[in-house]
């Protein structure tokens, strides 16, 4: 894969964008998807051990979920009550290390 054009430390062209549309969609997919996995998931020790036993760990979903939330603190692009529904989130599955995006 080219490097990313957020990376280049050059100016963005509209081909270069196009190229990485792709990565872009299925950053959102998997994103979006362990919102989802994480929320039906969430306080259900029974289920999250269905879900260890299919998927082998919950960490990518922890992992998506917390650049998740990096993103949109850094970005500016959350609002306190989100941030802390995510939070919550994370602090309700197991196995988490801190979450180290924090409010300043």
């Amino acid at each position: 894969m080219s490097p990313s054009p957020c990376h280049s430390g050059g100016e963005v062209t509209e081909q270069q964008l196009a190229d990485h549309e792709d990565d872009g969609a299925a950053s959102i997919v998997e994103v979006y998807a362990a919102l989802l996995y994480g929320f039906l998931l969430a306080d259900d020790s029974a289920l999250q051990a269905v879900a260890v036993s299919t998927l082998g760990s919950l960490q990518p979903i922890i992992s998506a979920i917390k650049k998740c939330l990096s993103f949109y603190v850094d970005a500016g692009a959350i609002t306190s009550q989100n941030e802390d529904s995510l939070r919550r989130l994370l602090a309700s599955l197991p196995n988490r290390s801190s979450c180290s995006t924090q409010s300043e």
